[in-house]
């Protein structure tokens, strides 16, 4: 259930970051938008997916997520320290 609720906010902050960067067409409100969709989304649909696939190990979902996450955090990083 909480994981359902994390999921559906997180998407819909991420709409809101996109729905930004369209009505201003700023570049970092993009980035912002990528970053978190990576950060928080992408690694929640990646555990629902991979989760209920019995091809995968543990460990590719482990680092699946901890690559998503690393790159959503770098691409936040860019754009608050982007002179």
């Amino acid at each position: 259930m909480l994981f359902g609720l994390a999921l559906v906010l997180s998407v819909v902050v991420t709409y809101h970051f996109v729905r930004g960067y369209r009505r201003t067409g700023r570049r970092p409100m993009l980035l912002l938008a990528v970053g978190l969709f990576l950060l928080a989304a992408a690694p929640m649909f990646v555990r629902l997916v991979l989760g209920n696939v019995d091809v995968t190990t543990v460990d590719v979902r482990r680092l699946t997520v901890a690559a998503l996450e690393l790159c959503g955090l770098l691409t936040v990083l860019y754009v608050v320290f982007d002179p």
